[in-house]
């Protein structure tokens, strides 16, 4: 089965913004790399919605609800889970907390590309499946 074109789009912006967090992890803005990375994955398991459920995916940000709706295995739901916390830290200063960009590290960044890159495996790999199928 053929990706439908909306999902196409939401996927390709999926691997833009993967694209976009391997720059910012590279040039160090490690805060930055962690929300494109649950951009990302929640980008592209919103493609998947669209594809096997033919309707516009649910406006959340929860790439672990996203997952287990999908019938994605407990290690993808559990990469999501980790990412969605990302999509709200990463972005705001809160009271008693120092600022989001002096918190992340390079190690939280290759954690988080690693966590997003396999979520859009997982995700590749279904629309393989659909098409041996």
């Amino acid at each position: 089965m053929k990706r439908s074109d909306w999902a196409d789009e939401w996927y390709q912006r999926a691997i833009h913004d993967l694209e976009a967090a391997r720059v910012m992890r590279r040039e160090g803005f490690y805060d930055t790399c962690a929300m494109l990375c649950q951009q990302a994955a929640e980008k592209a398991m919103k493609a998947l919605w669209i594809d096997l459920r033919q309707c516009d995916p649910p406006r959340v940000h929860f790439v672990e609800r996203l997952a287990k709706e999908l019938g994605a295995p407990k290690k993808i739901a559990q990469a999501g889970a980790m990412l969605a916390a990302d999509y709200f830290v990463s972005r705001y200063p809160a009271p008693a907390m120092a600022q989001p960009f002096t918190e992340y590290t390079a190690d939280n960044a290759d954690d988080r590309l690693a966590k997003a890159e396999e979520i859009i495996g997982w995700i590749e790999s279904q629309w393989e499946d659909q098409n041996a199928g």
